[in-house]
């Protein structure tokens, strides 16, 4: 909040402060879902092979899938917040702090 409210007294627009706090969050998301999305495709592997003889292994498009509903979800939630932060008034968030 302190630094929303120091960029806006500073004169960024919102739409620029969302840019650079979401490109952080950004970030981190594709680094997680990277590793998350090769783990979970050798653990549903492993998984479906300690069960079943014959199975069908999931593709390609089950983890673009849940790719796109992760990003999606995230990136309004965060998008959200950070919006409602940055119209706020940035002296009472400073004055608070």
């Amino acid at each position: 909040m302190k630094e929303i409210g120091v960029r806006k007294v500073l004169g960024a627009s919102i739409g620029h402060i969302i840019v650079i706090l979401n490109t952080r969050f950004a970030i981190i998301l594709l680094i997680a879902l990277v590793i998350g999305s090769v783990a979970s495709h050798f653990l549903a592997n492993g998984l479906m092979d300690s069960i079943w003889k014959y199975h069908v292994s999931p593709g390609v498009i089950t983890f673009a899938a849940s790719a796109f509903i992760l990003v999606t979800v995230t990136s309004l939630t965060i998008g959200f917040k950070i919006y409602n932060a940055a119209r706020m008034n940035p002296v009472s968030t400073l004055r608070t702090e």
